[in-house]
Formats: C-alpha cells, structure tokens, sequence
C-alpha cells in the first residue's frame, strides 16, 4: 500500500462518523442550540497523544476542557503514554501506516527523525507572524529544520544550580564564587558529559558552531573551560561525575549543597527534600560572561497525515494551550516553564520558574542540523581526557573540533586571525632584554615582512623612561603600544595614558587567551590590554637527589628527614606560595588587606620547626640560592620559565625536573603571578589602535606564542597553543592554575616590608610566629589606616597614591 492509499484509508475511517454526525445535523437543521447563538469554525475530531504526568494531565483536562466550551463542535481525544520513549516508538509505528495522532507532545530533539521520515508537517505556512512574536526566539529556533518550522513551543526546559536551603543562604554569581564555598565545605555535585557540562563554553567565551554548521571548539573558550573542570576536579568540595542519576542521588540524600539540574528534576527534588528547603539560581557566570546551558523545547508536533481540517483543529488547539493564560496556569500548576514570552512570571510567588526562565535567556538552543550527531558521539571525548589527564585542555579541543568536523566531512577552517592593516607606521615600546627583547624583534619583523605596507618599529628603554613615553604630548614618535606589567596599569589609567580598549575588541577574540591573564589587564571594569605571557614561580628539581619531586609539604619534610637537601626561598614574592597552603590569603572578604588570619602564622612555624629540626635551609639572596641548586647544595630551586635556559645549561642528561609547588595541609600553592601585556596608547588615533590591534593578534597566535617558548621560554597567554612538546612550561602553566594575581593595590610596597620584616623575626630572631604576625598586621593597620590609630607616619601618606611596580 503506497503512502498516498495510506492517508485516503486514514482519512475516510475519520469521514464515516463525519458523515453520519452530518445527517443528524440535517436532520435537525431548525431546531437552535439553548445558550449558543454563535456557531464556532472550529469543527472536528482529533487525537492527542503526549506522556505527561498524572498531575500534568489533569490540568491539561482542564485546560482542553475550556477549549471545548469555546469550541463546542471540536473533539479532543487524549492518549498517554508511560513514557517518552514508548510515546515516540508508538508513534512512528503508526506514522508509518499513515495513522497516529493529530498533535504529538514531543521534545525537539524529535523533529529532525521525525520530519525527515516524512511523519510530521511543516506548518511554516499555517501560522501568522502574530502568533509567533508570543514565543522566545530561542524556542522557536529548537523547532525550526531548515526552512522549515515543525512545531509550536509549549514549554522549555534547561540546566540551572539547585542548592539546599538547609545549606545555603546566597548562591554563587561566578565560578570563583562556586569555588570558594566549595571550599568552605559546601559540596557542588557536577556531571561531566558533553551535553550536561556544556554551559561553562559560554561563559569562557566559546561558542559550538558558527553559521555554515561548522563545529569551533578549538578558539580558546572550550580550552579554558576545560582547564577550569580540571582545576575544579581537584579542588576541595567539588564532586565531579558523568553520572548526573547518581550526583542526583548525593544530592538527595542531603549534605550537599549545590547539584546542577533541569528544570523537569524539579518534582522529585522537591518531593525529596521539601519545596521549603530547595533553592533555584541561574549558573556561575564565567570570566567572559553568563552560563549558556543547552535549551532543550517540549512542543506540539503535527501528524503529516492529517487532513486539512484535522489540521486546523490541531492548530487551533496548540495555540490555545500555549496562550499566555494556559501557559500560566501549567506554571502555577505544575511548575512548567513557559516557552511563551508573554506570560508575566513573579520571582516571589515563583522563584524556581524565574530562576530557569531567567537562565534559558542565554542557555543556547541546540541546532536541528545533521552535524549534531557527531557532536553526541564524539565530544565527550575531551571532557574524558582532560580529566583523566590523557590530554592538555588545548589539545583535546583542538582534536574533537577536527574529529566532529571531519566526520560532518567539513574541512579545516581557514581563520583569518588577523589582517594587514594597510600602510602606515606602529610604533611598540618595552623595557624587556635578553631574549624577551629578542621575541619583540623577531615578532616585529616578521610581522612588516607579512604585512609589507606596515613597519613596525620597536625601541627598547628602561623602565622610568618607557614610563615617561605615554607623557610625551603630541610628539608624534610617541609609542602606539607599550609591552609592560599589569602592575603599570592602574596608575597609566588614572593618568588617562592608556586606552580601555573593551570596545575595540570582543568576545570571539578575547577567548583565545587565558582568563586570568585577562583579568590581568582589567582595573575599575575596563579592558586595557591584550595578555602576551605571564610568570610565575614552580619548583625546579635535581633528579639526582630525588627520583619524585614533593608534591606536599609532608613529603618535603620526609626528604629533609632522610638527609635530601632543601634550601627555600623566604623573598615575600618567592615565598607567598606556602601561605596559601596554610589557607592564609592576603585580602580578607570585604577585599581588605589581611594578614593575620592564622595561614601566614602556620606557614612561619612550618619553616621555623623544619629548619630547627629538619635541617631546612632558608635564604633571601637568589644568587646563593642557585648556587645551592646548581651545586647539589639544595634539591630545590623555587623560580619562574625565566630561569629553564641558565638551568638547562647546568644540568645534563635530563637531570633538572620542574613540579609545581607543594600544597599544604589546606589547599593547593599559591604562587603570585604576573602579566606582561600589550597597553595602548590613549593618545593614539582610532586607525593607529586598529593597526596596533591586528599586530597584538599576529603576535599572540598559537605558532608565534609556540616561537615565543622556544627563544624565551615565555609563559603563553593564548590557551589554544598545545603544550605537549614542552612538558616544563606546562608545568608552569599548571600552576598558575592556583596562582594569585599580584595585586596592584598602593600598599603592597608596604606589605612587602612588613612581611619581610616577619621571615627575618621568626626565622632568625626566634620571635614567635604568632606574634610577629601580630605585630606586622597593627602596623601595616596604622600605616594604611593612621585616622583610626590616632596618628600616621610619614610612610602612610606614601601609600596614597598607586604603586610604581617593578
């Protein structure tokens, strides 16, 4: 039986009772309706199957109930269905004989089967442009294949952050945030899989794919998403898992204080813990921006087979229940989010549906294109290796961006990353030597090569007259950029010497490059700069003296013990990195400077008991201190990349290691770090930062960022360069991971002394560690606060102003 029969049988099975119904209707044509004096258009007889619940039905029977009473002459039968998947295996089955139901409640990952199965209708001819405006754009995009549009949106559903009340009083705004209270002993359960742990790409920047179905995993968003997860995987207090059933269960079972879930969990999560006790909040915002979850639609679907009238009726019927007045009742009701824009929701009255509502307003519909399923079979494939630590997070995007598009049979993308700018002179200043200064050239003049109508001229100075460059007024061999430290940033931009370049750049570009990195050049929420490496401190090792670096301050003392010599480094700068591991921090929660919250105290008596009983050695002179390592004198050298080449050149044969600093009984090092990026110039033309912009671009490209390693074993700021043939620098890249931006505040000079002061009081003196603590917070209190000691010294009044940097 071909289709065509198929659809003739279907439709005069339905016409038969038409027909009869008719004869009556003739049969009494005189005789009025009591209480109805307008007949309805809407006539006829369709059938509904959906696999809602129980309580869902029954408000879907009230609902339909006042469709009837409006469209007397229209009946709707219902049938449901224990499930999804028996739901849609009943309804292909009788798709296929040309039978089924009228208008199928479905989700939209449906559509595509179903509608290249000829079963569903294209109703993009059927529905008015009015009707339309009343739903999220977002939604209608999850039921639209092709050029066609297959349903209409009933009701969506997303990920968001379910958190126990019990637990919680204020849920995390921002990654950091979600860290810190896992930290602080509130457990966050997250699922791992490509679909469930898709919503940080967002918020790192990235993006799935672009316009042409070609799958962009591998622009640096994705990376640093996934640098992040493994971050977070050894963090304290994050529970990382692919099975979202059994985090679910953990989170049940109380305890725990966040789980990330959807919006149809809901119910049972609820019925579980008590409505009292379940809290919903949108999820963490990330450096480049909100979360974006996948969308996923509940929608009316329409039978291919029906007839035309049947149609009409289908419609009619769809519209009503997805009208603002039925969607607020399924919200009131039974929780639903609705997919209808119009319907007014109250965060008071309905805080979990405003949560969701408020996060499906960046989640991002999943695209109804063939190249998705190679994206559902391959892309977990990078969350398993980075954790499992089989791949660096640069790696593993770059590879399943190439597998998933190769499969698609979608070629590599030939990215344009930046473009010639055109004639005209950029003029670059820095104060870097040795090979830094060598990087700068070569960057320089491959650049002018490439770009042949520009010359980039580089000029090197020292660092009080690069500073002075930006203030030289109009003359106009002022430099367009300036290579410099963060730490530069906040005094050139209260002195209106540099430029905020947040509107000149953009998300696509900016996640390329490691957040913190960025972070870096960000004062008072303004851009002002583009990252070109950073430095910070890791732990340099003798493979003759010890076969296994420390990886805790627990074996460090064991080595000690067994007679393995250890000189450390006790320079402020060099030796934060232990306070962190004694779970010290530097700034307390209101952002104020603090010093004596037990972590600094605990990291003194750590060095003072080692070195009275263990034989530790300490120092604050970094020539000794390398003699010490380079001699077999200390196992251990605490220093940056700076240091590979003169190291690589003392140890032979694969003798030197690199490992990333001790953690401590609290947490992981934390080492301070330091940015150097490029800074433009405020005085420069619009056209003189656009040239300077495309420069920045070329010179921070993974091959030139990968060049830059070679010559200066520079620290990369650009996340998509794959770290795999230089094994020590992604060490130093690891520990960034913990590190610590160094702060830019005026009174780091003065913390600086103070602490110095400490080191030389507990460690020399024999004061005893609290105490010296002490006594070095009251007066770093006077220094930056004299109103409230009654007094200041001539130091305070220094500390006004910003600090010079290094």
């Amino acid at each position: 039986m071909t289709t065509m029969d198929k659809r003739i049988q279907r439709t005069l099975l339905f016409l038969l009772p038409a027909l009869l119904l008719a004869g009556l209707a003739l049969a009494n044509c005189g005789a009025p309706r009591p209480g109805n004096t307008t007949q309805s258009a809407v006539q006829g007889r369709i059938l509904l199957w959906h696999a809602w619940t129980e309580q869902e039905t029954t408000v879907l029977n009230e609902i339909l109930g006042r469709f009837k009473e409006i469209h007397p002459g229209a009946t709707i039968k219902q049938q449901s269905f224990a499930s999804q998947e028996e739901l849609r295996r009943a309804f292909e089955a009788a798709a296929d004989s040309g039978l089924g139901p009228d208008l199928l409640l479905g989700p939209n990952d449906w559509i595509r089967p179903l509608a290249d199965q000829g079963f569903i209708a294209d109703i993009s001819g059927e529905i008015s442009e009015d009707i339309l405006q009343r739903y999220m754009d977002a939604t209608l995009a999850e039921v639209r294949y092709g050029d066609g549009l297959y349903g209409l949106p009933q009701s969506l559903n997303t990920l968001a952050l379910y958190y126990n009340r019990t637990i919680v009083d204020t849920p995390p705004r921002t990654l950091d945030e979600l860290l810190a209270q896992a930290a602080a002993g509130r457990l966050v359960t997250m699922s791992t899989n490509f679909y469930d742990a898709f919503w940080g790409v967002q918020a790192f920047g990235g993006q799935l794919m672009d316009q042409e179905g070609r799958v962009i995993l591998d622009q640096g968003g994705f990376a640093n998403w996934l640098a992040w997860l493994e971050m977070a995987r050894d963090a304290p207090g994050m529970i990382l898992d692919t099975n979202r059933d059994a985090l679910r269960t953990r989170f049940l079972e109380g305890g725990v204080a966040y789980y990330v879930g959807d919006a149809r969990e809901y119910p049972a999560i609820a019925e579980a813990l008590g409505s009292d006790q379940v809290g919903v909040a949108p999820l963490p915002a990330g450096p480049n921006g909100p979360a974006g979850p996948f969308l996923s639609v509940q929608a009316f679907l329409f039978n291919s087979a029906s007839s035309a009238n049947q149609r009409r009726v289908a419609l009619e019927v769809a519209q009503f229940v997805t009208n603002a007045e039925q969607s607020a009742t399924l919200m009131r009701r039974v929780g639903q989010v609705p997919a209808n824009v119009r319907v007014r929701i109250n965060p008071r009255l309905n805080p979990v549906v405003n949560s969701f509502a408020t996060q499906a307003r960046t989640a991002v519909p999943v695209p109804n294109v063939p190249q998705m399923d190679a994206v559902w079979r391959l892309a977990d494939d990078a969350y398993v290796k980075v954790l499992e630590g089989v791949l660096e997070p640069a790696e593993a995007a770059a590879a399943v961006t190439a597998a998933i598009n190769e499969a698609n049979g979608i070629p590599p993308l030939a990215v344009a990353d930046y473009s010639c700018p055109g004639p005209g002179t950029i003029r670059l200043a820095h104060s870097l030597d040795g090979a830094d200064a060598q990087v700068v050239d070569t960057l320089a003049a491959l650049f002018s090569a490439q770009c042949p109508g520009t010359q980039v001229e580089v000029t090197r100075m020292s660092p009080s007259a690069l500073r002075n460059s930006l203030q030289a007024g109009t003359d106009d061999r002022q430099p367009t950029l300036i290579l410099a430290s963060h730490l530069w940033v906040p005094e050139l931009v209260m002195g209106e010497e540099i430029r905020n370049i947040s509107g000149l750049v953009n998300g696509q570009l900016l996640q390329r490059y490691r957040p913190f990195a960025v972070d870096g050049l960000r004062y008072q929420n303004g851009l002002y700069g583009i990252p070109a490496f950073f430095d910070v401190s890791a732990l340099y090792y003798n493979r003759t003296l010890v076969n296994q670096p420390a990886r805790t301050l627990t074996d460090l003392r064991t080595q000690l013990a067994d007679g393995i010599p250890v000189t450390l480094d006790i320079r402020f700068d060099q030796a934060y990195w232990g306070v962190g591991a004694f779970g010290g921090r530097l700034f307390d929660a209101q952002g104020q400077i603090f010093l004596d919250d037990g972590g600094f105290a605990n990291w003194l008596a750590w060095l003072k008991e080692s070195r009275q009983d263990f034989g530790l050695r300490v120092s604050q002179d970094e020539a000794v201190m390398k003699s010490d390592f380079k001699t077999g004198r200390s196992a251990y050298y605490v220093g940056g990349p700076n240091d590979l080449a003169e190291l690589r050149e003392a140890f032979l044969d694969g003798a030197l290691g690199v490992s990333t600093l001790p953690a401590g009984p609290e947490g992981e090092a934390t080492p301070f770090l330091w940015v150097t990026g490029y800074l433009f110039n405020a005085a420069a033309s619009e056209d003189q930062s656009r040239m300077a912009l495309e420069f920045v671009k070329y010179a921070t490209l993974p091959d030139r960022q990968a060049m830059a390693i070679r010559m200066a074993s520079q620290l990369p700021s650009n996340a998509n360069i794959d770290l795999g043939p230089y094994p020590q620098i992604a060490v130093f890249v690891d520990a960034a991971r913990s590190a610590i931006l160094y702060p830019t505040f005026p009174q780091i000079e003065t913390v600086r002394r103070l602490a110095a002061s400490v080191y030389q009081a507990v460690l020399m003196e024999g004061v005893p560690p609290t105490e010296a603590v002490a006594a070095a917070a009251a007066a770093l209190n006077e220094a930056t606060n004299p109103a409230a000691s009654g007094g200041g010294s001539s130091d305070a009044a220094g500390l006004n102003g910003p600090s010079n940097g290094p």
